[in-house]
């Protein structure tokens, strides 16, 4: 996957999960890491027809919770 950052470079990014969060229903996160980098991006992830769209998770909250389920899922697979 490619992701279009600000300065309309690209970045590769292999997907790591598409995830769900207890106590955030109605909402898809997905985790990414860049090809180039050891730092997992985590994103709310939307299917809107054909497209995919990321959003940058802007509460400090929902980021907490999002980053704990995905480390505590990243734990039980290893």
């Amino acid at each position: 996957m490619f992701l279009t950052l600000d300065d309309d470079t690209e970045m590769e990014c292999g997907i790591l999960g598409v995830f769900e969060v207890e106590g955030l229903e109605g909402k898809e996160y997905i985790a990414l890491l860049p090809l180039e980098d050891e730092t997992v991006l985590l994103y709310e992830y939307k299917e809107v027809g054909d497209e995919i769209e990321l959003n940058v998770i802007e509460d400090d909250d929902e980021f907490d919770k999002v980053s704990n389920a995905f480390y505590d899922m990243y734990e039980d697979e290893e």
